[in-house]
């Protein structure tokens, strides 16, 4: 550590010298916190470490599979990454979900990202990702990008969550919810402004499941092989918009009415309201 600490170098190009130890610092390596990533040894207690000494910076997956199990993964401070190298980085969960959690009263989690990872569920159904906000603290400004997920639960779970962006992202057996039905107080809306692009969702019950929702979009995805409706939204959704979406073999059929339910109450269902704009769609059953 001394060593590392005395020696400085500057980069091609820069102007400042800084010391290796300090470069090393610009990025958290969960292995240097003990993580091992055979997928037969618990990585939980080493990740949580790395992810609680890197709060507010980019908490790095070398390719490994890491194993999570009897504990979930927490991240409560904001500008958080979680980045690995593609598919070869897999965060294996083991009837676990990573949070997201603004939880401290007054508390905003913002700016917080997770990128170039596969994220796989097994064991007991329920979230991959969770965004865990309330009546009085939010979670802003959360990016998915370039993250494959699989799971027979959901791969993510919104709660209270403004400005959300989901980039080429590939969801198997999975798909995305948005529930703030059970949440009261100032926020009156479980997602604002979320915007979904290049994305697939490929054989779940449902790709999108909104309940409660405000200027959520879909531009360039790709929606296959649902038992249920592809979008379906709930409990007033308002502003939602599909654009240049793409709908393959779902069990409810081959038209906009069958694969996208919007304002639908007991058993009817129906295109309909709520600011719903569906354009450049192609349906094919």
């Amino acid at each position: 550590d001394d060593l590392a600490s005395g020696i400085a170098m500057t980069a091609t190009g820069g102007t400042t010298s800084r010391s290796i130890a300090g470069r090393f610092g610009d990025y958290v390596n969960v292995k240097d916190f003990g993580a091992v990533g055979n997928d037969s040894t618990n990585d939980q207690a080493a990740v949580q470490a790395a992810i609680t000494a890197g709060e507010g910076k980019v908490i790095y997956f070398p390719p490994g599979d890491y194993l999570i199990e009897g504990a979930d993964l927490t991240i409560d401070v904001s500008k958080t990454m979680l980045r690995g190298d593609g598919e070869g980085s897999r965060i294996h969960l083991n009837a676990r979900t990573i949070k997201f959690d603004a939880d401290t009263p007054n508390a905003l989690v913002e700016g917080c990202c997770i990128k170039d990872l596969f994220i796989d569920r097994t064991g007991s159904a329920g979230p991959c990702v969770q965004t865990l906000g309330d009546a009085t603290n939010l979670v802003q400004r959360f990016t998915c990008d370039n993250v494959r997920f699989k799971s027979t639960g959901e791969a993510i779970e919104f709660q209270q969550t403004q400005m959300v962006s989901i980039t080429n992202c590939d969801f198997t057996n999975c798909g995305v919810a948005l529930d703030g039905s059970s949440l009261a107080g100032t926020h009156s809306y479980s997602v604002e402004t979320m915007s979904v692009l290049n994305s697939n969702f490929l054989s779940n019950t449902n790709g999108f499941l909104g309940v409660g929702t405000r200027q959520v979009s879909f531009y360039g995805c790709h929606f296959f092989n649902h038992t249920g409706a592809a979008i379906e939204l709930t409990n007033s959704c308002k502003q939602t918009t599909v654009s240049g979406c793409r709908f393959n073999d779902d069990a409810t059929g081959g038209n906009a009415a069958s694969y996208i339910l919007a304002g639908k109450t007991g058993t009817g269902s129906e295109v309909t309201g709520y600011g719903l704009t569906i354009q450049n769609c192609q349906f094919h059953d």
